[in-house]
């Protein structure tokens, strides 16, 4: 840069010549550093391509090829790329990545890649909950509820009656069961009620997989009870 450069607005020029020396990199080889399981969440699962470069990802994905052969969308970050599709975490896939597959900045990858990948992960502790958290059914609604649960395949269902006697209390913890509340309504629970209704529910079980299993909760309360009733479930044998 020539001395006496002004800056925007200065009046004031640049002293003398500036003169620096820069060395641009050349280009590299792309090369893949990694094939990994992905995981989000119970539902997402993917397989991600790590490289050492940005990829095109406009041209990446005839290159790539998973086996055994199954269906994926693939999405891309700075230098990875995500495939995603109804992998079973019982089975290795085999990543395949031919050679020609070409970074942003025309780098390509010399050589053929493959690489195993297992989605399975360590089994999540055994989960049991209602599917939008706790609520208040109404006799006159259909008093569905939903029961979520992971790697469980048997729940028992409590239906208790709640005193009218102990209805100010309870409504006034603003909370017929949770924390330290819930240990108090057990411990006193001939105290503030009294159970209905006790039944073991067998359920379809999908290894780390979220079911949803639909009750409907007429059956327990006849046309004869009124009041309050609590619904709670919990892993059997728990």
């Amino acid at each position: 840069m020539k001395k006496g450069l002004l800056c925007d607005g200065g009046s004031l020029g640049l002293l003398d010549d500036y003169v620096t020396p820069l060395s641009l990199p050349g280009k590299t080889d792309l090369r893949v550093e990694s094939v990994l399981p992905l995981h989000t969440d119970i539902t997402d699962k993917a397989i991600r391509v790590q490289f050492n470069l940005p990829v095109n990802s406009q041209t990446a994905a005839s290159f790539i090829t998973i086996e055994p052969p199954i269906a994926f969308k693939m999405t891309s970050g700075h230098t990875h790329l995500d495939l995603r599709g109804s992998f079973d975490p019982a089975k290795t896939y085999q990543v395949k990545i031919a050679r020609g597959i070409k970074a942003i900045d025309g780098s390509e990858m010399r050589r053929d890649f493959a690489g195993a990948v297992n989605l399975m992960k360590e089994n999540i502790e055994p989960q049991v909950d209602f599917v939008g958290g706790g609520f208040y059914l109404t006799r006159t609604g259909e008093l569905n509820v939903g029961v979520s649960t992971i790697n469980v395949d048997k729940i028992v269902l409590e239906v208790e009656e709640v005193f009218a006697n102990n209805l100010v209390y309870l409504l006034s913890t603003n909370d017929l069961g949770e924390g330290s509340r819930y240990n108090d309504w057990v411990y006193n629970m001939e105290a503030m009620g009294r159970m209905v209704h006790e039944e073991q529910i067998a359920l379809a079980n999908r290894t780390n997989d979220e079911v949803v299993t639909p009750i409907n909760m007429r059956e327990f309360l006849d046309a004869e009870r009124h009041g309050i009733y609590r619904v709670s479930a919990r892993v059997a044998n728990h």
